[in-house]
């Protein structure tokens, strides 16, 4: 089994293990009901990533944030680092799904972007909202084949 598919199986198992947390009620609820807040968080990311704030998008990671990609796990510093070296001339968010329990929202989109560094593909987040406001607590993403 190639490293691709390696992570992608670690990413679903990811999405799975986290939705199984859900209360049923959430499980069950349904998907547009959380779709615009995830994408204003999501949108707002990205958008710093773009602006290149990295003041904005350090912010909105939790400092026991965790990411994975095809090279492995990374942390907030990782992950910051990792976005100083992007040029991102565009995104666009597909796809977006949403699911809630308590202060936890998880969103899973197809993440389509252009510039210099940038990887499109589907992607995961999770964040948590905190007395500071929402958090990113995770992301990973796998290129598009």
């Amino acid at each position: 089994m190639n490293i691709k598919k390696i992570i992608r199986c670690l990413v679903a198992a990811v999405a799975i293990l986290t939705l199984e947390q859900l209360p049923l009620s959430a499980k069950n609820a349904p998907k547009q009901e959380h779709t615009a807040e995830g994408y204003r968080l999501v949108h707002s990311f990205w958008n710093c990533v773009m602006n290149q704030d990295v003041v904005c998008y350090s912010k909105k990671l939790a400092c026991n944030f965790q990411g994975l990609n095809l090279d492995g796990v990374y942390t907030q510093q990782d992950q910051i680092s990792g976005l100083l070296g992007l040029t991102v001339t565009s995104f666009e968010l597909q796809n977006l799904l949403t699911a809630k329990s308590g202060n936890t929202l998880v969103i899973s989109y197809d993440l389509y972007a252009t510039g210099e560094g940038i990887v499109s593909g589907p992607s995961i987040d999770v964040w948590h909202k905190t007395h500071d406001g929402w958090k990113m607590i995770s992301h990973s993403y796998v290129p598009f084949d």
